[in-house]
């Protein structure tokens, strides 16, 4: 495969001619992009025929030119976000919030009531700054291979940082809200960078909502590190609700002291063609680590789920659960991995993948959940299924009453309501239940 600097698209010339653009000034962040973007350059894209992306192919992605929007103006911006149903976002006065729109922070529509001692701020002013805290967590060494990240680190110049301090304890969940715009003429881009840094024996939850309006076109390429200290707890939850006409990837990375828990939540719900790369590593002694993920899918929706969770070290429990519910002509794509160190012993593991599948022969499912086990007392398990709506359940609902679209509805929600149900985010569970409830009525 060529290196996309050897590409005679000009693809690679519109990243050049952006990256050149960028400001030099700042020798650490100069340093960093440069590294990035050389590696990126020398990758390029990943491609289909590569063993973990074969049955995704991005060639749509590849072979397009996004450039960066500005921010619409804002009396034709916000009565349009405002028109959005986004239960990730909590707009009240009192909020902890943060909202980007094309890449750049948007002070107007964010709120930030900090709790003291905490830090709840974007990231373009660390940057500036050379904050000692993003220096350490801005660039990780076993990423330098993917070339998403790359690219995101390349143009990193915003995003947001949570930083919780030891033995605080947040109430109020975390609103983080990533808006990207572009047309079919004109297809934008956005790197969203995210950085949740939990100190020893503090809890925090993060709500992060990537959206885009209906019909634009445009790129979403994110980031988000999680660093939980001993003892920490941390919610996450990701609410993928990108246009249909939109192009999305994400990296998820967390790690983990010892007694930690992380419950991280995937919810996709929009982008027309969409990979979530998911890397969970465990790496203190009796940590926890629980994976949920839900993609509900239409038309010719393709979301591509890719996880690792790394077991480095011992009595450590990791759960995963995703489901998918397919409908249309839409595809699905499940790659778990589940590693287990050599020292890591008395690992306990469990891995689950469920769909259903709403259109016959016409959405498809692959689903590969893998074990990688080098140690000797561990107990792991791992499963995978694929079904349709159960008719002799559909009968019975209809038989007492129901309609067949009522009947149809609620085995669905029964389906998904036990991912939904693990999220423990003050009210989100029921928005996200309205709002998944209104999809599949159409």
């Amino acid at each position: 495969m060529l290196a996309l600097k050897d590409s005679t698209t000009g693809v690679f010339a519109s990243y050049m001619a952006r990256f050149s653009g960028l400001d030099p000034r700042n020798a650490w962040l100069h340093a960093m992009r440069q590294r990035a973007f050389d590696r990126f350059s020398e990758m390029g894209f990943p491609h289909h025929k590569q063993e973990g992306w074969r049955q995704t192919n991005i060639t749509a992605i590849s072979q397009s030119v996004f450039e960066p929007r500005s921010a619409p103006p804002p009396a034709q911006l916000v009565p349009r976000l405002r028109s959005l149903d986004l239960p990730g976002v909590d707009w009240s006065p009192s909020a902890l919030r943060l909202v980007f729109v094309n890449g750049s922070f948007a002070p107007g529509l964010s709120a930030l009531d900090l709790p003291p001692g905490c830090r709840i701020t974007p990231l373009a002013p660390l940057l500036a700054a050379e904050d000692a805290a993003l220096v350490a967590h801005a660039e990780y060494a076993d990423e330098r291979e993917q070339a998403f990240v790359a690219l995101n680190t390349a143009f990193l110049a915003d995003g947001a940082l949570v930083e919780i301090p030891d033995g605080i304890e947040l109430a109020a969940p975390i609103s983080i809200l990533y808006l990207t715009t572009g047309s079919k003429e004109e297809k934008g881009i956005s790197h969203p960078r995210t950085i949740i840094l939990a100190g020893r024996a503090s809890a925090v939850s993060v709500v992060e909502t990537v959206a885009g309006f209906a019909g634009d076109v445009y790129l979403s390429n994110s980031v988000t590190s999680i660093d939980a200290g001993d003892d920490a707890r941390v919610e996450y939850v990701r609410l993928q609700q990108d246009s249909q006409t939109a192009f999305h990837v994400s990296k998820l990375r967390t790690r983990q002291g010892r007694n930690s828990r992380v419950v991280a939540h995937n919810i996709a719900l929009g982008g027309g063609l969409v990979r979530n790369n998911v890397h969970s590593i465990l790496d203190g002694e009796g940590a926890e680590c629980t994976l949920n993920g839900l993609y509900a899918l239409d038309a010719t929706q393709h979301v591509d789920n890719s996880t690792i969770l790394d077991h480095a070290q011992p009595l450590c429990t990791s759960r995963e659960y995703y489901k998918g519910v397919l409908d249309g002509k839409s595809v699905g794509v499940f790659n778990g991995r589940i590693i287990v160190r050599q020292d890591a012993q008395h690992t306990d593991a469990i891995q689950s993948n469920k769909n259903l599948l709403l259109s016959g022969s016409a959405a498809t499912i692959s689903s590969q959940p893998q074990l990688e086990i080098y140690a000797d007392d561990v107990r792991c398990t791992h499963g995978a299924t694929v079904g349709q709506l159960d008719a002799e359940a559909l009968f019975y609902l209809r038989s007492r009453g129901l309609g067949l679209d009522e009947s149809r509805k609620l085995l669905i929600y029964a389906f998904a309501a036990d991912v939904l149900g693990r999220v423990q985010v003050p009210g989100l569970r029921e928005a996200l239940e309205g709002v998944l409830w209104q999809k599949w009525a159409e």
